[in-house]
């Protein structure tokens, strides 16, 4: 079954405005759900207690959050990824 070239752009016009559409949906919740982490109240230098095997051991947010320069080249090393944990 063949498809005419203006029913085929008319379906593929369709496809990316749906696909459009979810990404957009998706968008929205992520800045959502930003908004719900930001509300927390964390902080980069929150000392979380973490249980590791069995051992308890106490470090920053900051340091659970770091990015490597090594693993992102494209961040400077200041930069940081933040994560609710």
């Amino acid at each position: 079954m063949q498809i005419s070239g203006q029913n085929f752009g008319v379906q593929a016009q369709a496809a990316v405005d749906q696909r459009a559409e979810e990404l957009d949906e998706q968008a929205e919740a992520l800045a959502q759900e930003k908004q719900r982490m930001s509300a927390t109240g964390a902080a980069d230098n929150d000392v979380l207690d973490l249980n590791v095997g069995g051992v308890s051991i106490s470090v920053k947010r900051a340091t659970l959050t770091q990015v490597s320069c090594k693993t992102h080249q494209n961040l400077s090393c200041t930069e940081s990824i933040s994560m609710v944990l």
